[in-house]
């Protein structure tokens, strides 16, 4: 079976998604939640389009590590979402069963689904990109706290799921990732799939930054 280097796959996903992770960085969604200028509900309305994307890909994920070897090495539980984002969307007075979804959002729950059945190790990718959002994440949740007066993870879980853990658990996901025996058009996959990820994020913050709130 010809194998990619043991480096090649996150040397791929971080310079073929560099572009586009410069362009996350600066949408006017995450900008103003760095400043502390974002509107409560704007900032709310986010968290619950992440929930349905993190609820989608959860449960893919889950039943992928039964499918993929890779996907069971590099898929914890602890690198889950949706239990922060429910209790973040709680806190705020949210109904995490009922959220207010946009198109967009829907349109990528879809397609998890149909990157699961297609190509379980793909999802990999998409995991990718939520796993190194955490990272600017714990930025962001400094602009949050102080916007809306927040104390601790009140609000603020999902954003900083790790604490001081972050680069420790960061860099062991690199590891668990770069070491995984992957074929070529598995790691095609895996990074076409966290270019698609990173598309989609772009629109779903367009869509809640143009959004009532």
């Amino acid at each position: 079976m010809e194998t990619t280097e043991v480096t090649t796959i996150m040397t791929r996903l971080r310079e073929e998604t560099r572009p586009m992770h410069d362009e996350a960085e600066n949408s006017p969604l995450e900008h103003e939640m760095g400043k502390g200028t974002l509107a409560k509900e704007k900032y709310v309305h986010n968290l619950e389009q992440r929930l349905v994307v993190h609820r989608a890909l959860e449960n893919a994920l889950r039943a992928a590590r039964a499918a993929h070897p890779a996907v069971a090495a590099v898929v914890d539980d602890y690198q889950f979402k949706e239990e922060h984002l429910v209790k973040d969307l709680v806190f705020f007075g949210r109904d995490p069963q009922a959220p207010r979804v946009v198109p967009s959002s829907s349109e990528m729950v879809e397609w998890i689904g149909k990157t699961a059945q297609a190509s379980p190790v793909a999802l990999l990718g998409i995991h990718y990109v939520f796993e190194g959002s955490t990272n600017g994440a714990r930025f962001l949740a400094k602009g949050v706290r102080r916007a809306y007066a927040l104390e601790g993870l009140d609000g603020t879980a999902y954003l900083d799921p790790y604490g001081d853990q972050q680069r420790a658990l960061w860099g062991q996901f690199k590891e668990r990732m770069a070491a995984q025996p992957l074929t070529n058009e598995e790691a095609d996959a895996i990074v076409d799939a966290a270019k698609q990820t990173f598309r989609f994020v772009g629109r779903i913050e367009t869509e809640v930054w143009e959004s009532e709130g």
